[in-house]
């Protein structure tokens, strides 16, 4: 929900905060493939996120950005109010396009995200279940059973609550490459995945301490910390 207002506009001062930083919003490819979405995400500067756009912007030069959901579709359905349900641990495509385009990785954590929604429970092997899953399987996204307020009529609807929404973006993370070239000189045999391996590893940690060092101030009424689940 942050990504829009905070980076995709200039609602929350993103030009005078990040001064020289053109970033591109990324989302999946398919959605450029509905009538009218496809200019209108185009005229904000959407990509898709793809691997092929990542690095046509990222090799435009100094100053270039984009912006990356990387729990996508499965973190979705983990969303519930009070929770920090991450999926993070076994995506490391992004780290690899960093690597290979000298991009630094930024955490960015917003607040309150999850409690703009109520989640419905799921009932497993339900039609909703399976036609979820099948979305997920298909088009690489699924709709989550989401809840919110009516703008005009009754009490629920397709509109957020209004509740507070925090977004921290963290320092960009210095990638040190010093332990992994450590294994080269104990003969061990270093390749890509080694140094993917250690950037997400710094990524990760950059992001837990990004959490910790603002969870109080900005989410003290939670229901449990950040979790990285998957």
């Amino acid at each position: 929900m942050y990504c829009w207002p905070c980076f995709d506009t200039d609602a929350c001062g993103f030009s005078k905060k990040f001064p020289g930083i053109d970033i591109y919003p990324m989302t999946l490819e398919i959605n450029f493939r509905i009538p009218f979405m496809r200019e209108f995400l185009l005229l904000h500067g959407v990509v898709d996120a793809s691997k092929q756009s990542c690095l046509m912007v990222l090799g435009k030069g100094a100053g270039q950005a984009i912006l990356l959901a990387v729990g996508g579709a499965q973190e979705s359905l983990l969303a519930r109010p009070g929770t920090y349900d991450i999926v993070l641990s076994k995506r490391k495509g992004f780290v690899k396009i960093a690597l290979q385009t000298g991009a630094k990785l930024v955490p960015v954590i917003g607040f309150g995200e999850n409690d703009l929604y109520d989640m419905r429970q799921t009932v497993p092997r339900s039609v909703r279940a399976k036609l979820a899953r099948l979305l997920k399987s298909w088009l690489g996204f699924t709709l989550p059973n989401a809840v919110g307020r009516s703008l005009l009529f009754g009490k629920t609807g397709l509109m957020p609550y209004p509740k507070p929404l925090n977004v921290v973006v963290g320092a960009p993370v210095d990638f040190d490459p010093s332990s992994v070239l450590q294994r080269e000189q104990n003969n061990e045999q270093v390749g890509l995945d080694q140094f993917v391996d250690a950037y997400h590893e710094q990524y990760i940690k950059a992001f837990k301490q990004l959490w910790d060092d603002h969870k109080d101030k900005f989410d003290s009424g939670r229901r449990k910390s950040l979790d990285i689940v998957e």
